[in-house]
């Protein structure tokens, strides 16, 4: 994320927890999941 060798180092400048982290991640994926299975419509 954001070019950086780790996600630990990612993390320390934006100041999120684990939780936040595997939360948002979450989210985006199952955006990007939807967006596959849909064919990249209306997501």
């Amino acid at each position: 994320m954001l070019g950086h060798a780790s996600v630990q180092q990612t993390q320390r400048y934006l100041n999120v927890t684990d939780e936040e982290l595997r939360s948002e991640l979450e989210v985006s994926w199952k955006r990007r999941t939807l967006k596959a299975v849909s064919g990249g419509q209306n997501a």
